[in-house]
């Protein structure tokens, strides 16, 4: 199954420290930590989660630098050149 990112890809409700809407897939950096994290759906708690935390709580504290989906069709398309 292949999935496209686009504005389509479902709307968290929340936003970034920077007030960009988080979507389901982006990645994140979570306040200076050096990792990136990718937002998720916990469908036993029906909650989106960053890592196992509520992103309800977190949203402010994150910076969205990329989409899981957008950033495998550039892979894609840089292998296909390569």
């Amino acid at each position: 199954m292949k999935i496209q990112f686009d504005e389509s890809t479902p709307n968290t409700g929340f936003k970034d420290k920077n007030g960009k809407n988080i979507r389901r897939g982006d990645i994140v950096k979570y306040q200076d930590s050096e990792g990136a994290y990718i937002i998720n759906f916990d469908d036993q708690d029906g909650k989106y989660k960053i890592g196992g935390l509520d992103l309800e709580n977190e949203s402010s504290k994150l910076t969205v630098t990329s989409n899981l989906f957008e950033n495998a069709q550039k892979m894609r398309k840089r292998q296909k050149l390569e």
